[in-house]
């Protein structure tokens, strides 16, 4: 071969060779973290003491984990579980059982996700984004085993709002066990809003943005990177989210209401917010009610108290002796048939 063939020869390979390194160098500008932000998430959660109200009642998962949660007893066969987001705690329900449990007249159970608030279980935010869905799922299947005829609902604001979109997700995919309804508090954070521990998040938008539409581009191969995190102190670690995780952190309605399109499951916001024109032509009225509130969503308000006994009120079942039917420490045993 002369060597002019030799050098035509080449030509397509140093083609190949700067596409992909421009395409390389392309994808390594968009997974730069970017000028961070700082991120309040949630609003003085971990702040207020744990709740005296109501008994300990223990889920043991199938891998041997212990989900702890304090339940405030109704005479109902309804249930009511309060979801939290990933990195929260149970300090949440301080407040929110007794609001709840009159609201909707219904057991009202306060749940913390393995590996956060006194939940055993690995670092929170280290656990794979499924195992949340699934334990959610064995404590619903549980709940109905024990109580075949009573329904059971979710109560779920700030980063709740992430878990329960994802949980719908895999659930409508996996074929777990649905609840009968989902509330939704959106209640927004203010000037003052800190994370559990008083130290705010760090928040690398234009990493999230990026590692998104790569996923959307079928290459989820960087979810890995950091796209938050939360500085540590002598005697914590730094805490740093994923892009999968971040978003079972998030407050951010839009996840819950697209997974509507496919679960079905009623729904009630309640929300200061008007609703999205999108979701408004997408659902059945009956699929979604939007009830619009003055200032916050707080389940503690009278205003929200009374959306939330009307529209629970259609799942009411007979009132019976509670089990327990005392405010005493139960045990779960999940995955049982």
């Amino acid at each position: 071969m002369n060597a002019a063939g030799r050098r035509s020869g080449w030509r397509p390979l140093l083609v190949v060779t700067a596409v992909l390194a421009a395409a390389g160098g392309a994808i390594g500008v968009m997974l730069q973290r970017g000028t961070p932000v700082r991120v309040l998430t949630r609003p003085g959660i971990g702040s207020a003491p744990a709740s005296t109200q109501g008994g300990e009642r223990m889920f043991v998962t199938r891998d041997s984990i212990n989900l702890s949660a304090r339940q405030l007893v109704m005479r109902s066969r309804g249930s009511v579980v309060i979801v939290h987001g990933l990195g929260e705690g149970d300090s949440l329900f301080a407040r929110w059982n007794e609001a709840l449990a009159a609201s909707t007249q219904m057991n009202v159970i306060g749940l913390s996700l393995r590996g956060n608030g006194r939940s055993r279980g690995t670092e929170a935010r280290d656990d794979p984004p499924e195992a949340y869905a699934l334990d959610l799922a064995a404590a619903v299947q549980e709940l109905k085993r024990r109580q075949p005829s009573g329904p059971v609902l979710f109560a779920v604001a700030y980063g709740g709002a992430g878990i329960t979109a994802h949980y719908e997700r895999v659930r409508a995919a996996r074929e777990l066990p649905a609840v009968d309804g989902i509330m939704v508090f959106d209640v927004a954070p203010d000037a003052n809003a800190r994370v559990p521990n008083g130290r705010p998040v760090t928040l690398y938008p234009q990493r999230l943005a990026s590692l998104a539409l790569l996923g959307k581009a079928g290459a989820p191969w960087f979810g890995h990177l950091e796209v938050a995190m939360q500085s540590g102190d002598g005697r914590e670690l730094t805490t740093r989210w994923t892009h999968g995780h971040w978003h079972l952190a998030s407050p951010a309605l839009e996840p819950l209401l697209a997974t509507h399109g496919t679960s079905r499951t009623p729904l009630l916001v309640l929300s200061p917010r008007e609703r999205p024109a999108a979701t408004a032509e997408a659902a059945q009225p009956t699929e979604v009610e939007w009830v619009r509130v003055v200032g916050t969503a707080d389940p503690t308000l009278p205003t929200v108290q009374a959306a939330v006994s009307r529209w629970s009120a259609a799942y009411a079942a007979d009132a019976f002796d509670p089990i327990p039917p005392r405010p005493t420490q139960t045990l779960d045993v999940l995955g049982r048939h």
